[in-house]
């Protein structure tokens, strides 16, 4: 593990965090970061949680990173080769870990996290040809998905099903997931191409095409105490777009949607959303001009989003007690758009 303490200063970029909501669209959104950059490399950030006072920040390159929020302490989690996936469990940090990129590994474990220690709690065996896809938590349940199966565990016990994606182009895009009790809802990223969203029976391994009217690209997903699951769709692409919406079983129903103008084209356009959450009983979007907390009836309370810290080369914020807030630039691989936040809520 290699622990290193960095200054902060108080700095916006661009406009990116923002204290006002602004009225159009093209002064929202912030402009795209040169890919052959540190910043861009730096920024490339998959996944955000919350635990223990840290914000547990997982890069696109699979490694982990901590940073303290009121030390303003960052550390490399030196826990494994390679971090396929982190989520929070009974509010406790679980992580999917492998030795090394496929094909070159026959077994990923799976494992509990501290500052500075790493248990492992199972070990499930995977065929070279095997690529992770995404998982989850559902109370004491953990579901792993591959392009060749869905795996259950619970304690000790592990129960795979055969998954068939058919014609899926799952190589394209970037994936979301959000697990329930008897289903495991993955949304597709592709930029402007669009996106999709699919439900997978837990039990056959069956998969379901679900909202086939929703053509945005699905940026998150999250499951609600109501055993429903929210989606946020966005995208930046010139324009904006985007939507929250509800899946429950195969049914979905927009809960969200707010027009944008855009002066420079004929069509409005809407909020793009990069980030979904619940906290308490409310449930929370993370879009380009703030923070909406989602009504049941189709309204929302908007929020700007605070000023953020820079803290070595992350972009972050903690001014809010509900959420710890990250600039990330890995959408930048699907559209044009610049760095946009993601949340971690602060359980």
């Amino acid at each position: 593990m290699r622990t290193r303490r960095l200054g902060a200063s108080l700095a916006l970029l661009s406009c990116l965090f923002s204290t006002t909501t602004p009225t159009r669209a093209a002064e929202a959104v912030a402009p795209a970061v040169d890919i052959d950059s540190a910043r861009f490399r730096a920024h490339l950030i998959s996944k955000a949680v919350f635990a223990h006072d840290r914000l547990w920040l997982l890069m696109e390159s699979g490694h982990l990173e901590t940073l303290s929020r009121t030390e303003h302490q960052r550390m490399d989690l030196d826990i494994a080769p390679v971090i396929k996936d982190i989520w929070l469990q009974n509010g406790e940090p679980l992580a999917l870990t492998s030795a090394a990129p496929q094909p070159s590994v026959s077994s990923w474990s799976i494992g509990r996290v501290t500052n500075d220690s790493w248990v492992e709690s199972a070990r499930i065996a995977v065929a070279e040809d095997e690529r992770y896809i995404g998982g989850g938590v559902a109370q004491d349940a953990i579901a792993i998905l591959t392009n060749r199966r869905l795996i259950n565990l619970v304690g000790n016990s592990q129960r795979s099903v055969t998954v068939r994606w058919d014609s899926e182009r799952l190589g394209a895009g970037a994936k979301s997931v959000a697990v329930t009790d008897k289903t495991v809802y993955v949304g597709n990223n592709l930029g402007e191409w669009g996106g999709w969203l699919r439900a997978i029976d837990r039990r056959s391994g069956g998969i379901s095409t679900v909202a086939k009217q929703w053509v945005e690209p699905v940026t998150a997903l999250v499951t609600q105490p109501n055993g429903c699951v929210a989606v946020a769709m966005g995208m930046v692409h010139f324009s904006r777009v985007g939507r929250v919406g509800e899946v429950c079983g195969k049914k979905a129903k927009t809960l969200y949607q707010k027009t944008i103008q855009i002066p420079q084209y004929k069509v409005d356009g809407s909020e793009a959303f990069f980030g979904v959450s619940v906290v308490g009983k409310d449930l929370w979007a993370v879009g380009t001009e703030g923070l909406y907390r989602i009504g049941r009836n189709g309204t929302a309370e908007l929020t700007p989003l605070p000023k953020p810290q820079e803290i070595g080369d992350l972009t972050v914020s903690f001014e809010s007690p509900d959420f710890a807030l990250v600039a990330t630039s890995i959408n930048q691989h699907w559209s044009v758009g610049g760095e946009v936040p993601i949340f971690a809520p602060v359980r």
